[in-house]
């Protein structure tokens, strides 16, 4: 069968060509009036919900899985039905990895158009082009690296891309400019859909087969919640660049800590756990 691996690395590629193929349409269309790219918004969104109610029922069909719930995945001490604390771990990496995308999105989108870098006032839509093209790229990267690595070693992928976010968010706090922002764009997307790949691949790999399903869906919920935070955060924070950029770089390295201090914790359970060992 198809893994989950290789089927979300396809729904990556599909969305990337959707919006390259959709963009310069909804722009051309906004010569129009703004009005139009909405409409075409709409017509497309329409004609995705039609294909998606036409699937066949054995698509969304959990015949014969066990259930789990949003704590069993996020919390690997719970009893009952257990999910490897690699899979816990991974989780909470991405969960951090979607905040600062939502964040990104709503506060860059508001922030370099009220309050363009210096330089670019008149450029503002060419601007935030940059920005938001150096997100996908990050993505298209982060979907060839991940087929390439495949299964090596996702566990330490999945922290490895947090630190990199974090580390990227204080430098464009510290060097707010063109180039940071670009780079924390770059490093976002290429992290976002790398840490999803990694999670996937350890769903895949440690969670039995009877609950895999009902596993991927509260940890695909999980994560929208994180980009809903995220992305509050980044409407209520004044349109400040610096003052944002320190504030979801300091949320970040709160977070990585609880997230690796949370790993130490489980190496030491696991350790205890093993015989001969006191």
């Amino acid at each position: 069968g198809l893994s989950l691996v290789k089927a979300n690395s396809r729904i990556s590629i599909a969305s990337i060509a959707g919006a390259a193929i959709s963009g310069p349409i909804a722009t051309s269309l906004s010569l129009i009036g703004p009005e139009w790219s909405l409409r075409f918004a709409a017509l497309v969104f329409a004609g995705g919900t039609v294909l998606a109610i036409l699937l066949p029922s054995r698509v969304d069909s959990s015949a014969g899985e066990e259930q789990v719930g949003m704590r069993d995945v996020t919390d690997s001490r719970r009893r009952g039905i257990s999910i490897h604390p690699l899979v816990v771990t991974a989780l909470r990496c991405n969960a951090g990895l979607r905040v600062l995308s939502g964040f990104l999105t709503m506060f860059m989108a508001f922030l370099l158009r009220e309050e363009p870098i210096e330089g670019w006032e008149d450029r503002r839509n060419l601007l935030l082009a940059l920005v938001i093209g150096s997100v996908g790229l990050g993505s298209m990267v982060g979907t060839a690296l991940g087929s390439m690595l495949k299964d090596r070693k996702p566990e330490s992928i999945v922290v490895i891309v947090l630190v990199a976010d974090a580390a990227a968010a204080v430098y464009a706090a510290f060097f707010f400019g063109l180039i940071p922002a670009m780079v924390l764009a770059l490093v976002a997307g290429l992290g976002q859909q790398l840490g999803k790949l990694s999670l996937d691949a350890l769903i895949q790999r440690e969670v039995p087969e009877r609950v895999r399903t009902s596993a991927f869906a509260r940890s695909e919920t999980l994560l929208q919640l994180s980009w809903v935070i995220g992305g509050f955060v980044g409407v209520v924070m004044p349109l400040i660049a610096q003052l944002g950029l320190f504030v979801i770089a300091g949320l970040l390295i709160a977070w990585l800590v609880f997230v690796l201090r949370g790993l130490a914790v489980g190496r030491r359970r696991a350790a205890g756990r093993r015989p001969g060992v006191a």
